[in-house]
């Protein structure tokens, strides 16, 4: 009998050896610079503005839910923030954010002469750095009228917005973007780790390596899942694809394809 204790753990030692020996290593070809190709990307709708009847908004994103009238009056949103909105006429939509008393964003929407596009500036006030400018082009995702609707992103941004740098350093990925000036990197164990957005919601990012060529990804904003995916490497290391969805909605999938520069 003790022979057979020796030996089973003898045995189970070595299964665990083998089995961490086996544990997968990120390929090498994840390091590059990666352009996005609109034409194989396919984005759904970020968020959607609706009317309420009182004559306000109904915001509708991955990360918020909130009703709000552009009067110039704060108006609860997310956890310790409010939103205010001042329309100076109907095509023009200014935006501020505060997070517990503080600004921490403030953003100019406008739309374009034919209704088609909403062009979008902020400025992000952010209490451990410097502030930073963002510009992006909305395009309808549906048949409405002035802000109200559904929009996604316009895939006509110029090269600097398109790229993403990726550097692998050992366990982690390192990835840049030019056009936000920001940078994070990846650990690919799959711990947790948390970070600000914009809005000042507490972001939580895991990221864990299945295979060489594929990292499955999960998002949290205050505790609650946001989406979950995949990034991964195609066999000859010249596409890097991006797949994600919303828990609550698994049938719609963004997927963003980046071809090696």
């Amino acid at each position: 009998m003790k022979y057979t204790r020796l030996s089973f753990v003898f045995s189970w030692a070595l299964l665990l050896t083998f089995i961490a020996c086996r544990s997968p290593t990120p390929s090498a070809s994840w390091t590059g610079t990666w352009k996005e190709d609109f034409s194989q990307s396919h984005v759904e709708a970020l968020f959607s503005f609706t009317l309420s009847a009182d004559g306000g908004y109904v915001l509708n994103a991955s990360s918020a839910h909130t009703h709000f009238l552009c009067d110039g009056k704060p108006y609860p949103f997310i956890e310790d923030g409010t939103i205010t909105c001042l329309q100076p006429n109907q095509r023009v939509m200014d935006l501020t954010f505060t997070r517990k008393g503080k600004l921490v964003q403030s953003t100019h929407r406008e739309l374009s002469p034919d209704d088609k596009t909403m062009a979008s500036a902020s400025k992000v006030f952010r209490p451990d750095g410097p502030e930073e400018d963002h510009a992006l082009t909305y395009v309808r995702t549906n048949a409405s009228v002035g802000f109200v609707g559904a929009w996604r992103e316009a895939d006509d941004h110029d090269d600097n917005v398109r790229l993403i740098l990726i550097k692998l350093t050992g366990p982690k990925l390192r990835l840049e973007y030019p056009f936000a000036k920001q940078s994070k990197e990846l650990d690919l164990n799959g711990a947790e780790a948390n970070t600000k957005n914009s809005l000042g919601q507490t972001v939580t990012l895991s990221n864990k390596l299945q295979d060489p060529l594929t990292i499955r990804q999960v998002q949290k904003v205050n505790g609650m899942k946001t989406s979950e995916g995949t990034l991964s490497l195609s066999a000859d290391g010249n596409t890097l694809v991006q797949e994600y969805w919303n828990p609550d909605n698994p049938k719609t999938v963004v997927r963003r394809v980046y071809k090696r520069q």
